[in-house]
């Protein structure tokens, strides 16, 4: 996601709870009340429909891989064990979509794949289905993935703000 916020006050404030805002990438830093998950740990992480890049939704899971992006970045792929939103955002945000997932094959290579997820999609199955995500949106629990959305939407928000400003600055110039 490209992001065009400038760090200020907000998003120094980041880097004390566990991630930050550095050139225009959001990244985790890590420590130890934030420290790199190991494989086959339970963890919670931050998940969205690329058209909805403005509303994350919560999993539950199990890093079941790993890589080091960047030198920075750990990217983890989670095998979800159970949503924690409600019915009414499943209906709204996943229900009905395809959602970009990953499969381990025999070899334990990852293999890109998409699915569709409806209410009838089992998690069992949906288990097996991985999601690649960044550090950024991993943590340990709830209350800190509650946390980190909160002050992810705070940024999304005034990104949205800042594009629509940008929008009224076309129309209204002649």
């Amino acid at each position: 996601m490209q992001n065009t916020l400038e760090p200020n006050q907000n998003t120094d404030k980041l880097v004390k709870k566990g991630f930050g805002f550095v050139n225009n990438q959001f990244i985790n830093i890590y420590s130890d009340e934030n420290p790199i998950i190991p494989n086959d740990e339970e963890c919670y992480f931050l998940f969205y429909h690329p058209a909805n890049y403005h509303r994350t939704l919560i999993g539950k899971g199990k890093i079941v891989n790993q890589l080091l992006n960047d030198g920075l970045n750990v990217i983890y792929f989670i095998a979800l064990e159970e949503f924690c939103e409600n019915e009414d955002v499943m209906k709204k945000f996943v229900y009905n979509l395809r959602f970009p997932l990953f499969k381990l094959d025999d070899e334990n290579v990852l293999r890109n794949k998409s699915l569709i997820i409806s209410e009838k999609t089992s998690m069992y199955f949906l288990s097996s289905n991985l999601f690649k995500v960044e550090s950024f949106f991993v943590r340990k629990t709830l209350k800190d993935i509650q946390e980190l959305q909160q002050e992810y939407s705070k940024i999304i928000k005034q990104d949205i703000q800042k594009q629509l400003e940008d929008i009224n600055d076309i129309l209204t110039s002649k």
